[in-house]
C-alpha cells in the first residue's frame, strides 16, 4: 500500500464497515460484512472445540462452526446462544473487549447454553490466552498489622487485610447507622434490593460516620501510595448481604477500562468488615494474584479459582482494582454488613465540575448529545445517583434521601 488512493479506499471501507455495525436494524449486508470479517480471523486461528450460534438482532445471525471454521446459516446446531451486536463482535474480535466485561454490561446477551462457551469463544476469536485461576501456590492473606506484609499481599496477590482497621466503637456506630438507613429504606418503599442482597447508595447523605470514615488514616497511609496524591472518591456504599443470598458476577472494579490495560490501575477498594466475615456468610470472592494480567475466570457466574476474604468485625480489606472478585453467597440466617469505599486516580473526571459550575435555568436547554458529554448519563455503572441504571440520563433529584430510620425497630 503506497499510494493515497489506497489509504481512501481501506479508509472509507472501514467507515462503510462502522456505519453498517452501528446501524439500529442489522441488514444483510451488516451481516455479510461481519461475517467477512469472522472469517478473516478464523482462518488465522487453530480450530474452536464448539458451535456457538450469534444473533445480531431478531432476525440477523448465523452459527460459527469452531471445529471447522466456518460461518454457517442460522438453524445449524450449537452449544451456546448469545446477542450481540454487530460493533460489539468487532471489538471482541480485534481484543478490544473481554468477552466477561461484555456479559458484565449486557453487551454479550446470553439466550441459551454456557456462559463458559461464549467467554471461551470470546478468547478464541481474539487469540486471548487467559489461565483460569490463580497464578499463586504462596500462603494467602490473613487480617495483619504489618505494614510490610500489607503491601507485600496487596503486591503480590492483590489484596490484603487490615486488622484492626475499626476500632470497636467506630464498628458499632457504623453498623448501627447501617441497620437503620437500610430499614428505613425499606420502610419508605426507595431501598434498592436485589436478590440476596441490598445496597445503601450515597452514604455521605445519610450520616455523619460515613463522612468521618473517609478520614481514617489507612487510606492516607496506602491509597496515594498506589493511585497518586488527591485520589477522587468514586462511591461510598453499604453491601448487606441477606441471609440466602447468591453470589454476585464475577467483575473488575476497573471493567469499564476497555481495552483492558492489566499493567495500569486506576482505583483502589477498601470494604470496611461491620461483622466477622467468612465464606459462609458471603466474604468477597477473590481470584488471588489476578491483578498481573493473564488470568481471569471461565464463567463469570461461577466463584471457580476464588477464595473468601475472611476477617473479625473491623479488618479492611484492601482491593486492586484489576483483581477478579465477587459478592459470596451468604449461606447463614444473618446479614453481613460491609461499607465499601472506591477511590480512583485524580485524573479521572472532567476538568470542569459541571454539576456544579452549570446554571440551574441551562439544565433543561441542553441536547442529549451535550447532557451525555457532561456526564449526565450512566454508562457501564458510572455516573449513577442512588444506584446504577445503565443509560439512564440522570438529573438532580428534588430530594435526595436522606437519613432515615424505621418507624418501628428492625427485628421487632
Amino acid at each position: 500500500m503506497d499510494t493515497m488512493s489506497d489509504v481512501r479506499a481501506v479508509t472509507e471501507s472501514a467507515v462503510i464497515k462502522r456505519a453498517a455495525y452501528k446501524a439500529r436494524t442489522v441488514d444483510a449486508a451488516a451481516r455479510d460484512a461481519v461475517i467477512s470479517e469472522l472469517q478473516a480471523v478464523m482462518a488465522q486461528r487453530e480450530p474452536f472445540a464448539s458451535r456457538v450460534d450469534i444473533r445480531l438482532d431478531d432476525e440477523q445471525g448465523f452459527v460459527v462452526d469452531g471445529p471447522n471454521r466456518e460461518v454457517v446459516p442460522l438453524g445449524a446446531p450449537a452449544e451456546c446462544r448469545f446477542h450481540i451486536n454487530p460493533l460489539n463482535l468487532s471489538h471482541m474480535a480485534e481484543g478490544k473487549l473481554d468477552p466477561r466485561m461484555a456479559i458484565l454490561f449486557s453487551q454479550l446477551q446470553m439466550q441459551d447454553g454456557a456462559m463458559r462457551t461464549a467467554v471461551a469463544f470470546g478468547d478464541w476469536l481474539a487469540d486471548r490466552k487467559v489461565v483460569i485461576g490463580s497464578l499463586t501456590n504462596q500462603a494467602l492473606p490473613t487480617p495483619t498489622r504489618d505494614r510490610e506484609r500489607l503491601r507485600h499481599d496487596l503486591e503480590a496477590f492483590g489484596y490484603a487485610l487490615v486488622e484492626g482497621a475499626l476500632t470497636p466503637e467506630e464498628v458499632r456506630v457504623l453498623r448501627q447507622r447501617v441497620i437503620e438507613q437500610a430499614a428505613g429504606e425499606r420502610e419508605a418503599g426507595v431501598a434498592s434490593v436485589s436478590e440476596g442482597a441490598q445496597v445503601v447508595w450515597a452514604l455521605l447523605n445519610k450520616g455523619r460516620a460515613f463522612h468521618d470514615l473517609l478520614l481514617n488514616p489507612l487510606i492516607d497511609e496506602f491509597v496515594p501510595e498506589v493511585l497518586g496524591e488527591h485520589p477522587i472518591l468514586t462511591g461510598i456504599v453499604s453491601i448487606i448481604a441477606t441471609p440466602g443470598g447468591k453470589s454476585t458476577t464475577m467483575h473488575l472494579d476497573q471493567s469499564f477500562v476497555q481495552p483492558a490495560i492489566p499493567q495500569f490501575q486506576t482505583g483502589l477498594n477498601i470494604l470496611w468488615f461491620l461483622d466477622d466475615v467468612s465464606e459462609a456468610n458471603g466474604g468477597t470472592r477473590i481470584m488471588p494474584a489476578s491483578h498481573l494480567g493473564g488470568v481471569a475466570p471461565a464463567d463469570p457466574s461461577s466463584p471457580e479459582g476464588t477464595v473468601a476474604a475472611e476477617g473479625p468485625a473491623g479488618t479492611a480489606l484492601l482491593l486492586d482494582s484489576r483483581v477478579w472478585h465477587a459478592t459470596g453467597n451468604n449461606r447463614t440466617d444473618k446479614a453481613r454488613h460491609l461499607v465499601v469505599s472506591y477511590l480512583s486516580r485524580a485524573f479521572m473526571r472532567a476538568q470542569e465540575n459541571y454539576f456544579l459550575s452549570l446554571r440551574p435555568e441551562l439544565e433543561d436547554t441542553l441536547d442529549e448529545k451535550v447532557r451525555i458529554m457532561l456526564g449526565y448519563r450512566c454508562t457501564a455503572s458510572l455516573g449513577a445517583v442512588e444506584g446504577p441504571i445503565e443509560g439512564k440520563m440522570n438529573r438532580r433529584p428534588a430530594e435526595p434521601v436522606g437519613e432515615l430510620k424505621p418507624v418501628s425497630r428492625p427485628g421487632h
